[in-house]
């Protein structure tokens, strides 16, 4: 529940405090369990994330970089979707 809440925040129209706290906690979780990776990539999709990245420039970089930051975990501690 807790994480279907937060992937829910990623959303272009949320105010920059939350987006970035649910990246936080997102990453917190995939680092205690991998597997959500997983559930993320194949139920939500990098969708999210990517849509995270097309916000306008006049806002502030900090979901940017938590979003680049949750990406990069997603990829980097080897999903084995991207193996």
């Amino acid at each position: 529940v807790e994480f279907s809440r937060l992937v829910g925040s990623l959303r272009p129209d949320e105010t920059e405090d939350v987006i970035v706290s649910a990246c936080q906690k997102l990453i917190a979780i995939f680092h205690q369990r991998p597997e959500q990776k997983i559930v993320f990539v194949t139920q939500h999709g990098l969708l999210p994330l990517v849509e995270l990245l097309e916000v306008p420039k006049t806002r502030v970089c900090g979901p940017i970089f938590t979003s680049l930051v949750m990406f990069m975990r997603i990829i980097k501690d080897g999903c084995p979707l991207f193996n």
